[in-house]
């Protein structure tokens, strides 16, 4: 039997053993955590652009007050202020559909609709500056804008009913030229509302240009006129700098990111603020400050903003050739755009940021959208130019382009006379 003193002999070696396994395991454990860590937090890889373009020369838009469109747009809602509540429809089959209430509406404001007719003469606008703008900028007067529009088609109906057809196109250019101003020099909300405000007046413009008592000459003015308001239209190299002050002005908000964050999870809960939204949306917010938010977003958008630039001067159906879908992120894909990082290197960083994520998804739709309105702009030039063509020559021409010519310098960038549906833009190939 062995003694006490033998047996404390005989475990010295194994508590040795043990200790050195201890201490093994935790270097392990430390050098495993280490990497995890590291790889959690790192942005090695992830360069730190520069922005890709000055922001101090673009982020304000130059113009004085009364140059600018939304100097008058402003002054017309305050002095209209039930314009946002009303329900005016844009086209009608015939004159027995309209509502005389409306013309109501529009007789007991006709100086506010003649502030913003004066409005809409303007070349130029801005409804705030590029560089204050950020994902909680509210825009009330866009939809008086919109309404106001709602407005002039109205009153340019009832000059073709009375058989005025100079003053009814007079109503309806200004409805043009102010869908043209929504979004000039902002963002992309601004420019669905004038894409909008554009597709509802068309109509009214084919029906007009179709009538057989407006004139020829009435015709090539019109047409004259729509050639000078597609040149107002905003350029995307100023819509994804506005989208980029948007974001980046949101990003280094600490009050804004913790409102989207709540946002975020009521939406997803289908509720309202409650204290369990609040506590997930604070544990995410930790989470990303761990993962160097909102340093890392910020990286992302600016590669994401190059991107974008890179194909900015193209027409719209070439960009969507370029543009693919990288799981969740619209990136376009040639060698000019991969310059600064390659799209599915980008795209693999963009899944692993937090903010990023919640504000870039919908580039895709803002193509498709901004192709459709080209393709509307393109159709009713052409359709203008088919009623001069018609008039003059006492047929239809065979095919469009019989305009090009004495009519049209080239058919408009966007004409498709198929009718096809825009595409969906597609994923990437892997």
């Amino acid at each position: 039997m062995a003694t006490g003193t033998e047996a404390a002999t005989e475990t010295k070696p194994a508590r040795s053993l043990r200790s050195r396994i201890v201490r093994v395991s935790l270097a392990i454990v430390a050098v495993l955590f280490g990497a995890f860590a590291y790889r959690l937090t790192s942005l090695r890889g992830l360069p730190d652009i520069t922005p890709p373009f000055d922001p101090e020369r673009d982020g304000v838009v130059d113009i004085r007050p009364e140059d600018n469109a939304f100097t008058y747009y402003f002054r017309a809602q305050e002095k209209c202020r039930d314009i946002q509540s009303q329900d005016i429809p844009t086209t009608y089959s015939n004159w027995s559909e309209v509502d005389q209430k409306h013309f109501k509406f529009i007789d007991d404001n006709r100086e506010a609709l003649g502030i913003w007719f004066e409005g809409t003469t303007r070349e130029r606008s801005v409804y705030i500056q590029p560089n204050t703008f950020n994902i909680m900028t509210e825009l009330p007067a866009l939809l008086s804008l919109r309404n106001f529009c709602h407005a002039a088609n109205l009153v340019g109906y009832r000059h073709e009913h009375e058989g005025d057809y100079a003053k009814a196109w007079k109503w309806y250019r200004a409805a043009l030229r102010a869908s043209r101003h929504s979004g000039q020099n902002g963002a992309a909300i601004e420019r669905y509302i004038g894409n909008a405000i554009y597709a509802i007046t068309v109509p009214n413009v084919i029906r007009w240009a179709e009538n057989p008592r407006v004139a020829t000459d009435q015709l090539k003015q019109a047409l004259k006129d729509v050639f000078e308001i597609d040149a107002l239209t905003g350029s995307v190299r100023n819509l994804i700098r506005a989208e980029y002050f948007n974001y980046i002005n949101s990003l280094e908000n600490s009050s804004i990111r913790g409102e989207a964050l709540d946002n975020l999870f009521i939406n997803a809960s289908n509720s309202t603020s409650t204290f369990k939204t609040k506590t997930k949306a604070r544990l995410v917010a930790a989470y990303g400050a761990i993962r160097r938010e909102p340093k890392r977003s910020k990286r992302v958008f600016q590669l994401v903003t190059a991107n974008w630039l890179s194909a900015a001067d193209l027409p719209a159906a070439e960009r969507l050739k370029l543009l693919k879908m990288h799981n969740e992120l619209p990136l376009y894909d040639s060698p000019e755009c991969a310059k600064s990082m390659r799209p599915n290197e980008l795209a693999s960083w963009y899944q692993t940021t937090l903010f990023a994520r919640m504000y870039l998804q919908n580039w895709n739709l803002l193509e498709r959208a901004m192709l459709r309105d080209e393709q509307t702009r393109a159709a009713l030039i052409v359709h203008l130019a088919e009623q001069i063509y018609t008039r003059e020559k006492g047929k239809s021409p065979a095919t469009p382009q019989d305009l090009v010519g004495p009519y049209l310098q080239a058919l408009p960038a966007g004409f498709d006379s198929t009718g096809a549906a825009i595409p969906l833009v597609k994923p990437a190939a892997r």
